[in-house]
């Protein structure tokens, strides 16, 4: 039950920046005002925020895994060039040198080292369930008729 509610809470937490940028350009007047209007974007969009896109999520998990990894050429030479057989504690000596060593050099101390992979992949990951939550009442319907059809073949069977 808590792994259950804790899949929901950050489904929730994923979709929630993209249902308030769209939601305000959607209803918002020109002035920049926030007035709430509930026309069919609105309503198709919270509908599938609030009720659907959970009900999605929970039926086909799969779904909330990230297969899109961001592995940038910089970062990606980078880790290739530090692994040219040396030991750990060659690299621990490169590391601690107070002459300039190869970390420095190329600008991967390791505090910032595939960072921007991280951000990129977390704005795929926000992408991803963007496109999950507008799209996420016909997914329903593809599904529960997946699901429908698959059930009378294996009775006919």
């Amino acid at each position: 039950m808590r792994k259950a509610l804790g899949h929901l809470m950050m489904d929730y937490l994923y979709g929630i920046l993209f249902y308030l940028i769209v939601g305000y350009f959607v209803s918002a007047n020109r002035d920049a005002m926030l007035v709430l209007k509930w026309n069919p974007v609105n309503i198709w969009l919270t509908v599938s925020y609030v009720l659907i896109y959970p009900i999605v999520m929970a039926l086909l998990p799969k779904l909330r895994s990230n297969r899109l990894i961001m592995d940038l050429i910089p970062d990606r030479q980078t880790k290739k060039n530090f692994n040219d057989g040396k030991t750990y504690a060659d690299r621990y000596h490169d590391a601690i040198n107070p002459t300039a060593n190869r970390y420095d050099i190329a600008g991967a101390s390791g505090a910032g080292e595939g960072s921007s992979d991280d951000i990129l992949s977390l704005i795929l990951i926000h992408l991803k369930r963007a496109v999950f939550i507008v799209f996420s009442i016909p997914m329903l319907i593809v599904i529960v008729i997946y699901r429908i059809g698959r059930y009378f073949w294996r009775k006919r069977q």
